[in-house]
């Protein structure tokens, strides 16, 4: 089944791939490596596992106590900036249509974490997974610190302290048993077997989401309305799409960039206010960074995100 169902549930392990834009470099130079885990890890409740970042794509492992929606959007759009700035790009440097979050079950930690590590193997990177620059194997061999949550998954694979670093490179290392084992579930896109994923959605489907609240984010977004409003000296109605101004036709697609870059807004609730889908959204806030100088972009967010009050 190829149209599979994506999960969007708080409080869960995911395994994310980030392709970069065909025959664009996802990280132009060592130091985007080290911007990139920053920027990530700058990201509150966002917790790394493990990674493996190439030229043209990245995959990591993360605990995110949010639902990813309210936080991957955020993060790629930051990245892409600081990218633009940095190398002259004007467009998106990931493709988003291919990207994908997958939840992950807690008991296969250890197997996700050695797939991700074999990745620089599978692809004819190296033939090792210890010689590959670019990856967590490094944090759990204890040579190099980059900020990855390491002790969830040693503690795992050795309850012995002195051991842990040992068996986790036996592990890692024992190709004895196929890595490539491991199957995704049938109808959603995640590594979990039916009773886990029946609980998971069971207990989504049961608890008060703050996140999905439209009575949370809807004094957030006049907020953001009322203050962007007086910042251009527009009309809420061209900010909210019921009107169109003849020199400024995408005013609403700039008020859906400042609630979810400057008020951390969730897509969804952006396209519920205009009135438009998910993904068209996420087209158009693409086309406000590639249509409007960057700098005036720069100053709309440094004004507005320091009156943020979620």
């Amino acid at each position: 089944m190829n149209d599979k169902i994506s999960l969007d549930l708080a409080n869960h392990y995911y395994l994310l791939q980030l392709p970069g834009t065909q025959g664009q470099l996802l990280f132009p130079s060592v130091f985007a490596y080290d911007v990139f885990l920053h920027q990530l890890q700058n990201i509150e409740g966002v917790h790394i596992h493990a990674y493996a970042l190439f030229p043209d794509s990245a995959t990591i492992l993360v605990h995110c106590d949010s639902a990813p929606s309210l936080w991957i959007d955020r993060f790629m759009l930051n990245y892409n900036n600081w990218y633009q700035e940095v190398t002259g790009y004007s467009g998106f440097v990931f493709d988003d249509q291919h990207q994908t979050h997958q939840l992950v079950q807690p008991r296969l930690l250890p197997r996700l974490v050695k797939y991700v590590h074999h990745i620089p193997v599978k692809q004819k990177y190296c033939t090792a997974p210890q010689q590959y620059i670019y990856s967590s194997f490094h944090d759990y061999m204890s040579v190099r610190i980059t900020g990855v949550e390491i002790d969830t998954v040693l503690s795992t694979i050795s309850p012995h302290f002195g051991q842990r670093v040992r068996r986790f490179f036996d592990y890692m290392t024992d190709t004895t048993r196929d890595i490539d084992a491991i199957k995704t579930h049938d109808y959603y896109h995640a590594y979990a077997d039916q009773a886990y994923l029946a609980k998971a959605l069971s207990q989504y489907q049961s608890r008060a989401h703050i996140e999905y609240d439209d009575t949370h984010w809807h004094p957030i977004w006049n907020q953001c309305l009322q203050q962007l409003s007086r910042l251009l000296d527009l009309s809420e109605d061209y900010l909210t799409g019921r009107s169109r101004h003849h020199h400024f036709v995408d005013a609403h697609f700039l008020m859906a960039w400042c609630f979810i870059n400057c008020f951390e807004g969730p897509v969804y609730y952006a396209a519920k206010q205009l009135d438009y889908d998910e993904t068209s959204i996420r087209l158009n806030i693409k086309g406000i960074e590639l249509h409007h100088r960057a700098q005036f972009l720069k100053n709309i967010k440094h004004k507005l995100a320091p009156t943020h009050a979620a």
